[in-house]
This record gives structure tokens, sequence and C-alpha cells, in this order.
């Protein structure tokens, strides 16, 4: 079971996912798309638009749709507004659309602006949409055949796994149709956040050598010659340091041997003055 915190980190992927901007589609680019503005409460009703082969979107004039809630009914819509396409599922678009010009239903003017999710009419043979998988992000898949979900389900589970993995959901698209809507997979792009792609970056990437200081041979040499002065002036002041007074023994000794003759010379005279008495 998904904890508080888990569940409104989904919702936020799947919610950031869901609201891409998209404009007008190049006709290269065409794919069969009709779109609903369902009223919600007292709003008001609109007619259905779809898509043309140059790429824009169009107010349906002639069927007089203006929403369809069972996915049954859309498929029979998309059979209807492109007869000649091989139209056999639908699936919803993963991205919001802002689509302008909607006509309210019994009203000629149509300057209504509003945001919908229209429905992919999905031709031929079914093919899942190629995802590119960016730089530091990582393409994975889930495929259960005894789960046939809505797209929105499998919306939440891609967006759950990246979660697990402390990535957030970049793409998806639906696997194996099992019904009109319904699928049994999903494959998905999981990318990482961006403030700790950016600490990666920033763990990867060196310092730039020209951050530190270049040092020539002149300033190995001017360091060299700063170090020799410094140890002569070091020998100067060692050589003025007074070294103690080391006793002259030879000095001594003569000195011992004059105090010898000195007493011997006394010695001598006294004996002189007995005789003399």
């Amino acid at each position: 079971m998904l904890t508080i915190c888990q569940s409104v980190v989904v919702f936020c992927i799947v919610l950031g996912i869901a609201f891409k901007v998209e404009a007008d589609v190049p006709a290269s680019h065409f794919e069969p798309q009709v779109a609903m503005l369902c009223p919600k409460g007292d709003q008001n009703t609109y007619r259905s638009q779809y898509m043309l082969d140059s790429g824009r979107w169009t107010t349906d004039l002639t069927h007089k749709v203006s929403c369809y809630r069972d996915k049954l009914d859309i498929l029979d819509y998309c059979k209807k507004i492109y007869p000649k396409h091989d139209i056999r599922n639908i699936v919803e678009s993963s991205n919001y659309v802002k689509i302008s010009n909607w006509c309210k239903v019994g009203h000629s003017k149509c300057k209504h602006t509003d945001w919908v999710k229209p429905y992919r009419c999905l031709e031929g043979p079914f093919q899942s949409d190629a995802l590119l998988v960016p730089e530091h992000c990582v393409f994975d898949h889930i495929h259960n055949q005894s789960k046939c979900w809505e797209y929105e389900r499998w919306n939440q589970t891609a967006a759950q796994s990246c979660s697990e993995r402390d990535l957030s959901l970049r793409s998806f698209a639906m696997l194996l149709p099992c019904g009109i809507s319904l699928f049994a997979g999903v494959e998905f792009v999981c990318c990482p956040m961006k403030d700790k792609l950016q600490a990666k970056e920033n763990i990867l990437n060196p310092i730039p050598m020209n951050k530190f200081r270049q040092f020539s041979n002149e300033d190995v040499e001017e360091l060299d010659d700063e170090d020799d002065a410094s140890i002569d002036d070091d020998d100067d002041d060692e050589s003025e340091i007074k070294k103690p007074a080391v006793p002259n023994t030879k000095d001594t000794k003569q000195d011992e041997e004059d105090d010898d003759t000195d007493d011997e010379d006394d010695d001598d005279d006294d004996d002189d003055d007995d005789d003399d008495e």
C-alpha cells in the first residue's frame, strides 16, 4: 500500500506529464484525433472538434456531437469522422492540449478556448509509440496479460515504478491492446530529478586546469633563490649564538706549577732566617 507521501509524488508526476503544451501538429505528423469538451455541472455545452489532415483543429458541424463518455461511442465517432482510415481502437492522449474556437451548442460564435485531452483514433494494426530515451534516463516496460487496464491506470503504474527508483516519469506509451481503450502493459522512460542530475554532473566534471596557477621555470628559480637566502640567514643566526667557555687545561696546570715554585721559595727563605739566628 502506498504511503501518503508516495501517493502525492505519483500524483504530481502524473499531473506534470499530463500538462505538456502541444500546438497544431505538422501535416507530416498528422494522426486522427477527436476532442470533446464535456461540461461539468452547469457549464456550457460545446460541439466536438477533430484534427484535419493539415494538422489543425476544426469544429464538427456535421454530426452535432458534444460529449461522448463511453469508449465504444468514441471509437464509432472516430470511424465516422475518418471514414477513409482503418480506425480500430482509441487511446486517450498523454497530454492536455490547448484548443481554441470552441462553438457553443445553439450559438454561431466560436471564441472559447480550453484545455482538453483528445482521443487518438488508432489506425491499422496496433503499434506502440517510440519513446525517446535521453542521457542519464532509463527505459523499462511492464507487461501483464492478466491486467487489462485503461490508460490512466497504466500511467499511475509507470509513475510509481519510476518513483520507487528515485526517478521521475518522463514519457510512457501503451502496450498490447486487450479491448476498446484497454491495454495489457505499458512502456515508459524514467529520468533523474533535475537537482540530483546537476549534483551528479558537478561531481563528475573536474575543475578546469586554468583555475590553478601555472608556474614557469623563472618562478621556480625565484622560489629556489628565496629558499637559499633563508637557509643562509639561519646559519648566520646560529653563528652569533655564544658558546660556553671551555677551560684551558694547559694554562691551569702552568699556574699550579708556578704556585708550587713560589711555595718552595718561601720555605727556603724561612730556612735561611733560621740559620742566621
